[in-house]
């Protein structure tokens, strides 16, 4: 929505997109038994079609194995408690901003063992964080204010080694 101050008038234009990046991260945990995972995990990139938003997801969560396959083998579900941060950069239209919000998150994953340590994991995490993105124009128009509402996921793949 872009409102004009000066005049009380607003523009609300609505719609749908999707930005998408990479970001690399950090993972680490203790298995409670062998189906039951604790974990905490800490990932940062840009997203990859402007180069303008950067993210930073901080999660702590467990995760059940469904299949009662073992340790690294299977499917497993979670939830958890995930922190997200995004940061707009400052451009010659708007001024930078930041917005960050905590809620719970759920996630699926497979993993693969590969021998006694080493094994794969593929999974989907869903952040139920909504993030209300307000950027402010600046320069001539710099009463004209812009607000998105932001929702994060992510599909980690990752290679581990269990100690």
């Amino acid at each position: 929505m872009e409102t004009d101050t000066s005049n009380n008038t607003s523009i609300e234009v609505s719609g749908t997109s999707s930005d998408k990046g990479f970001a690399p991260g950090l993972t680490t945990g203790v298995f409670i038994n062998e189906n039951i995972k604790l974990a905490f995990s800490y990932f940062s990139g840009k997203e990859e079609d402007s180069y303008f938003m950067t993210v930073a997801v901080t999660s702590i969560y467990i995760d059940r194995a469904l299949n009662n396959s073992g340790i690294h083998q299977g499917w497993f579900l979670g939830a958890g408690v995930s922190s997200v941060k995004i940061e707009s950069d400052e451009t010659s239209l708007t001024e930078a901003a930041i917005q960050d919000s905590t809620d719970l998150m759920v996630r699926g994953r497979y993993e693969h063992i590969f021998d006694s340590q080493l094994y794969l994991e593929i999974g989907f995490n869903y952040h139920l964080v909504e993030l209300d993105q307000k950027l402010k124009r600046t320069g001539a128009n710099s009463n004209i204010d812009f607000d998105s509402t932001m929702n994060v996921s992510n599909f980690p793949i990752s290679l581990s080694y269990a100690f």
